[in-house]
């Protein structure tokens, strides 16, 4: 098993109900809780530009899990994502040893933490 962190992009607009049955999906496509060692849920942001050009596509939701997986099962997962609704885009990013996953807060919190505070001229 080798570690990744697998981010996903969904419709902001995805009702709860909607986005549940989707991540059930992923989770289940991927193994389950015998493979998911960590979720983050980063919730809707603004997105830098509009996916696949829609307007509607300005926000996103983003949601990563740190997972243990055979790199066997990527292309496995890959071709399952194509077939649920919601889901936008996926990215499955390969972890060294030493790396540690780190959910949206942490990296904001370290963010915030390193660089300076540059306050807007009125």
């Amino acid at each position: 098993m080798k570690p990744y962190e697998l981010v996903l992009v969904l419709q902001a607009s995805l009702s709860a109900e909607a986005k549940k049955e989707v991540l059930d999906s992923v989770e289940s496509l991927i193994g389950g809780s015998d493979v998911i060692k960590q979720k983050d849920d980063a919730g809707i942001v603004p997105a830098a530009y509009a996916l696949g050009g829609k307007k509607d596509m300005t926000h996103i939701n983003i949601v990563s899990y740190y997972i243990h997986i055979q790199p066997s099962s990527i292309k496995k997962c890959t071709q399952g994502f194509a077939f649920l609704k919601g889901l936008v885009r996926h990215f499955f990013y390969s972890m060294g040893a030493n790396q540690v996953f780190m959910t949206f807060a942490d990296v904001q919190k370290a963010l915030a933490d390193t660089l300076p505070v540059v306050e807007k001229k009125k």
